[in-house]
C-alpha cells in the first residue's frame, strides 16, 4: 500500500495542467483611415494594440470581438460565429501590434501594423464573421456596423505569459479643413486580465 502511495505521488507531480489564460481591451475605437501616420494627417481615432510574450515559445492566441452591447461578432474571416479561423500567433519573447478594424502595414507609408499584426484576425465591419444581416447564424442587426468594441484575447499558458497595452491616437482638423493645423491627442493604458 505504501508503494502504491509514493507511486501516485510520483505521478501528481508529474503531471502539468494547462490553463486558458486572457487579456481584455473594455473598449476600443479604430475609426482613422490607413497609413494616417502618428501624429495622424487625417481627422479620427487610431487605435493600437500591443502585445508582448514573456515565454520563450511562440503562443497560439485566439481573438475574439463583440459590440458596445455584448454581441459577439468574431473576427472578420469567420464563416460562421463558431468557426475556428480566429487565431494568431504571437512569437516568442516577441511584440506585435496591430491595429483592430483594418489591415495598416508599417511596410506603407504611416502604417502601424507589424508583419505579425498584420496576420491577427480583424474585426468585421458587418455581419457576424462574414455572414450578411438577416442569416441564422446572423441576426439583423447583431452587429452595429461600428469601428469599435470590446476584445478579448486568449492561450494556453498563464496570464504572465502575455502583457498588453492599448493606445488611442485621436486627431482632429480644424473647422477650416487647413491640414496643417490639426492636432493629435493620445494615450495608452495596460491591458487588464480577463475571463
Amino acid at each position: 500500500m505504501k508503494k502504491l502511495g509514493i507511486v501516485a505521488a510520483m505521478a501528481c507531480v508529474g503531471t502539468t495542467v494547462a490553463f486558458a489564460s486572457t487579456l481584455s481591451i473594455p473598449w476600443f475605437v479604430d475609426n482613422a483611415p490607413i497609413g494616417n501616420k502618428i501624429p495622424g494627417v487625417a481627422k479620427g481615432v487610431t487605435g493600437v494594440v500591443t502585445l508582448k510574450s514573456n515565454v520563450d515559445t511562440d503562443l497560439t492566441c485566439e481573438i475574439f470581438y463583440f459590440t458596445q452591447s455584448g454581441v459577439a461578432i468574431g473576427p472578420g474571416g469567420n464563416a460562421s460565429i463558431a468557426d475556428p479561423t480566429n487565431t494568431f500567433i504571437l512569437p516568442a519573447r516577441a511584440s506585435l501590434a496591430f491595429r483592430p478594424s483594418v489591415v495598416d502595414p508599417d511596410t506603407a507609408t504611416g502604417g502601424q501594423e507589424s508583419p505579425a499584426g498584420v496576420l491577427v484576425p480583424d474585426r468585421p465591419a458587418m455581419g457576424i464573421g462574414n455572414l450578411p444581416d438577416g442569416t441564422p447564424e446572423n441576426p439583423a442587426n447583431s452587429n452595429d456596423g461600428k469601428m469599435n468594441g470590446s476584445i478579448t484575447i486568449r492561450w494556453t499558458g498563464n496570464a504572465e505569459d502575455v502583457q498588453g497595452t492599448f493606445a488611442y491616437y485621436q486627431t482632429f482638423i480644424p473647422n477650416s479643413g487647413d491640414t496643417r493645423f490639426q492636432t493629435t491627442m493620445s494615450y495608452a493604458h495596460l491591458l487588464p486580465p480577463g475571463q
